[in-house]
């Protein structure tokens, strides 16, 4: 389980993304990067909405799963724009061609369509060096 803290990652997916979601989060957690996902983080006991809530505005920044699911999702609709709001730092990964969302339209994106290794790579880099930035 990840602590919710300063130095904590959100990931924000569709529920259907779930099995690219929970490698992401794995391989990113064994680099080192402290990772909150539902499936791993919220407790058998915990209530669903107030643990996303907490883990939403606790976290440091997002790391959000760009498919045409999540894209037409209002939960990552929601988290993104809170997290904007807030000045947390955004990493857009997309792993299926879809309309970005308009708040990420000037963002850069990590392209996760076709070379897995590759965008994990580039999501350990952004997340370790810290320099991720808030989106406007």
């Amino acid at each position: 389980m990840t602590s919710e803290g300063e130095s904590t990652y959100f990931l924000s997916y569709s529920r259907t993304d779930e099995k690219f979601a929970l490698r992401l989060a794995k391989d990113l957690r064994a680099a080192g990067v402290a990772m909150w996902i539902d499936q791993l983080d919220i407790r058998p006991s915990e209530h669903w909405d107030k643990a996303i809530e907490r883990a939403v505005t606790s976290c440091s920044g997002l790391v959000v799963i760009l498919s045409p699911r999540s894209v037409a999702s209002d939960n990552v609709a929601d988290e993104i724009s809170y997290a904007i709001e807030s000045g947390k730092s955004v990493l857009p990964v997309k792993i299926e061609a879809c309309t970005l969302p308009l708040r990420l339209t000037r963002k850069q994106v990590v392209d996760a369509t076709g070379n897995y290794d590759r965008a994990l790579q580039q999501c350990i880099d952004e997340l370790m060096s810290g320099e991720v930035s808030p989106t406007l």
